[in-house]
């Protein structure tokens, strides 16, 4: 199966739209956001989100992509707690 990509309202929805395409599970894809659908001609422009399934990906890729998730998840983390600190 190759690299799609899928379009919604927003970025949830267009990840459920790739998912349920495909018929595999989050765990199953890798993805890649292309567009998070904010701003366009009257907020009309569409997220995009491009998924490839990780049966498809190479060792390499798979590891390089587990790295990117953990610094993300950290860079994450640290906004809300930046967030949570000038709220209080």
């Amino acid at each position: 199966m190759p690299t799609r990509e899928f379009k919604g309202k927003t970025i949830d929805l267009a990840i459920s739209a790739g998912l349920d395409a495909m018929g595999l599970s989050l765990d199953e894809v890798s993805m890649e956001i292309v567009s998070d659908g904010s701003g366009g001609f009257l907020g009309m422009k569409k997220a995009c989100v491009r998924m490839t399934p990780k049966a498809e990906l190479s060792e390499e890729d798979l590891k390089e992509e587990e790295e990117l998730m953990r610094k993300a998840e950290e860079e994450l983390e640290k906004e809300r707690k930046e967030r949570e600190k000038e709220h209080f």
